[in-house]
């Protein structure tokens, strides 16, 4: 009668132990499983943001580029301009688009 009470204590302590360290198994491969979904996420997350930094520092340049081109087309075609126009004529026209008043009277 003793050895079959100390018999069923330790089949009941081995099963425990099993149970337990099968909980904590189970436990911790939902935990890897959520926190690889976690990080899928982030890296999704991620990617979209490189994509949209991407995509403004692209616009941003282009914007500069077409700056420069309209500035440098407006340049040849002052240079163009200035060329094709006697030198005479062009003093009268600048100093009649003068920007300051004199108001001394």
């Amino acid at each position: 009668l003793i050895s079959a009470a100390a018999t069923s204590l330790r089949m009941r302590n081995s099963v425990t132990k099993i149970q337990r360290w099968w909980y904590q198994e189970m436990l911790t491969r939902r935990q890897k499983q959520a926190a690889l979904i976690i990080e899928r996420f982030f890296i999704f997350v991620k990617k979209e943001v490189e994509k949209e930094v991407k995509a403004l520092k692209k616009k941003k340049k282009e914007r500069r580029l077409r700056r420069k081109m309209r500035q440098s087309d407006e340049w040849i075609l002052e240079r163009a301009w200035l060329n094709t126009v006697e030198e005479t004529s062009v003093v009268p026209e600048v100093a009649s688009l003068s920007y300051h008043n004199d108001y001394t009277n």
